[in-house]
């Protein structure tokens, strides 16, 4: 079962995994949510097993959040969990009715993902711990918040960082004012933009995202019009409400330029340097290694799922994406 803040469970004293805000729980929780499309056999792709195997690896407890209770192909390390207990099967279907996929790409894909923008909100009013889409790498321990963040902690995305291309954000602005003096802002000077693939909450039932959820249920019509409009509600709230802080910069958990052309190039040229694309820091490998916690693949790239699925042997043996998914053994 899922443990929440302040169960009874047994645990080892060499146990390295202890949350100090929750002394009794000897594992951080993780949270990922998965809908297979192929409802009459559903299964669990395998590109996913390489981040729930990350996040294992480096001590955390895996829960997969599923509708589908007879979905295969998942891992033995995960646990899997009842989705109607965070959002019931007719909000679930009332947000798949009303979420817009757009007019190009992969519309059923978009609408899930719509779905799942409100599931982690959702998730966070009952439990605690972390939330990852399922193409986000654990590369380390994740940071425990720090005064600035309030108990939460979330991520941004790259954009142009550079010159005349794309308008300084608000929200990169409000958060480096907040966090002007930490070493990951170095390469940052206003283009990134709010996401949401990894989050935290260092207890459950916490306000914040009670507010943020109350807001999205009242207004879904409208912010399910958009692709984005999910992840601007919370951003403009997230802001609105003080947190700032709580929002930490791409190198952090997005170091990947998620341009198709540029995620393309990870897989089949050495990435030993840094470069700048289309005004955008691409950090190296190494920067990579040195400063992020995790890595984000952007699966909604088919090209990038594709290829995942297929086989890594077929990457460059120097590219970062090799290199960080062969090191998992799934």
């Amino acid at each position: 079962m899922l443990p929440k803040a302040g169960s009874k469970r047994r645990h080892n004293d060499k146990d390295k995994d202890k949350d100090t805000k929750n002394p009794r729980i000897t594992k951080i929780p993780i949270h990922f949510f998965w809908f297979s499309r192929n409802e009459s056999n559903p299964e669990l792709p395998t590109f996913t097993h390489y981040s729930m195997k990350s996040y294992f690896d480096h001590g955390y407890e895996c829960n997969l959040w599923i509708y589908q209770p007879d979905m295969k192909n998942i891992p033995s390390y995960v646990q899997t969990q009842d989705a109607t207990k965070v959002l019931s099967q007719h909000i679930f279907k009332q947000i798949m009715n009303n979420a817009q996929g757009g007019k190009v790409g992969d519309i059923q894909h978009k609408k899930l993902a719509q779905v799942s923008d409100v599931f982690r909100i959702a998730l966070f009013k009952k439990y605690w711990g972390w939330w990852s889409d399922c193409d986000v790498i654990c590369l380390r321990k994740y940071p425990k918040p720090d005064a600035k963040c309030n108990g939460v902690i979330m991520a941004m995305c790259p954009c142009k960082r550079t010159g005349a291309y794309a308008p300084k954000r608000r929200e990169t602005q409000l958060v480096y004012e907040a966090r002007k003096d930490d070493k990951y802002w170095e390469k940052c000077d206003g283009y990134d933009f709010f996401t949401f693939s990894v989050i935290y909450a260092d207890k459950p039932n916490m306000k914040i995202f009670n507010k943020l959820y109350t807001e999205i249920m009242n207004n879904y019509k409208n912010v399910l019009g958009r692709y984005t409009g999910i992840m601007d509600l919370v951003k403009l709230k997230m802001l609105d409400e003080g947190y700032a802080g709580s929002i930490y910069p791409t190198i952090a958990f997005s170091p990947l330029v998620w341009f198709k052309q540029t995620l393309i190039g990870h897989l089949n040229k050495p990435t030993s340097k840094g470069r700048t694309i289309f005004g955008t820091h691409e950090p190296s490998y190494s920067e990579i290694m040195e400063k992020s916690f995790g890595i984000q693949l952007y699966s909604c790239n088919k090209t990038i799922r594709t290829a995942v699925e297929n086989s890594i042997d077929n990457f460059h043996p120097e590219s970062t994406i090799y290199k960080i998914l062969s090191k998992l053994k799934i």
